[in-house]
């Protein structure tokens, strides 16, 4: 039964991931530049989560849903709360690798 709920909610969140992307959300990886280069979503861009706050600014001017992901998903809700907070409309893809 439990995974039955599971199931229901990670393919309701797998939808709204595909419609973000469908509407043109931007793909914000911030993981470490060294995880990034070693494989990524293409077209997705890369501000590790430990620089967010200085840079965060530069995702606002982008006016766009993100889309944010890390390697499991803990460094993604870190950028996640962040961007909430400046008002940017954001949802947790969990790992990168959920989006290929």
């Amino acid at each position: 039964m439990i995974n039955f709920i599971k199931s229901f909610f990670a393919s309701s969140s797998n939808e709204k991931i595909q419609e973000w992307r469908n509407m043109g959300a931007v793909i914000l990886d911030v993981r470490t530049e060294q995880e990034f280069a070693a494989g990524c979503v293409e077209g997705a861009r890369n501000i590790p989560v430990q620089v967010l706050a200085k840079r965060i600014n530069e995702v606002v001017k982008w006016k766009k849903p993100v889309i944010v992901c890390c390697a499991a998903g803990v460094r993604a809700a870190q950028a996640q709360r962040m961007l909430e907070a400046k008002g940017v409309e954001v949802i947790n893809a969990g790992s990168w690798r959920s989006l290929c």
